[in-house]
């Protein structure tokens, strides 16, 4: 028996009964012993506080990626991690053997107090890393990034981003963990 909880996005695992008895679950419910309680979920967040960088941002990046892909050009916004806020904007050209394009990242500022203390934060290299999660490329520190209707300047004071030309954005790979980053 699993449990969806969307407050903490997280699908709990309850319990098993290989005869398909609930009335165990049942009693557990009726008795407050089913769900997770606050130690729980204290453990959770800690587990949570060790990822490191790559583990925690990949998800939310892919989704962003994922987003601009199916709407290019148009800059997808979010926080992944629970640690950067994003934008993400590609421009993509299919053939018949491959889809190609541009990926753009940028980084809104500042950044959470606490993502500098995230185990194997990147530092310096923030973007180079961000950039090579989303695939091999040609690394550009761009002064004009896409907007809604064509493009802006970057707001130095605000943001900072990178351009990786020429990624292959396989579905299928992109974003896909690899020992180097």
């Amino acid at each position: 028996m699993t449990w969806h909880d969307p407050d903490n996005a997280v699908v709990w695992f309850l319990g098993f009964s290989p005869e398909h008895d609930y009335s165990l679950f049942e009693q557990r419910a009726a008795t407050g012993d089913l769900l997770p309680d606050e130690d729980d979920e204290v453990l959770l967040e800690l587990e949570r506080q060790e990822r490191d960088f790559l583990t925690r941002v990949r998800p939310g990046l892919r989704e962003l990626l994922d987003r601009a892909v199916a709407t290019p050009a148009i800059p997808q916004r979010g926080t992944v991690g629970g640690i950067l806020k994003l934008e993400v904007s590609a421009i993509v050209v299919r053939s018949c053997d491959d889809t190609l394009g541009d990926v753009w990242i940028i980084v809104h500022l500042p950044l959470q107090a606490q993502a500098s203390e995230v185990p194997g934060w990147p530092g310096s290299d923030l973007l180079v890393t961000l950039a090579r999660a989303v695939g091999a490329g040609d690394l550009d520190f761009t002064s004009q990034v896409p907007a809604q209707q064509g493009w802006r300047e970057l707001d130095y004071a605000s943001e900072m981003a990178v351009v990786t030309r020429n990624v292959v954005l396989d579905p299928d790979a992109a974003l896909r963990p690899s020992a180097d980053p």
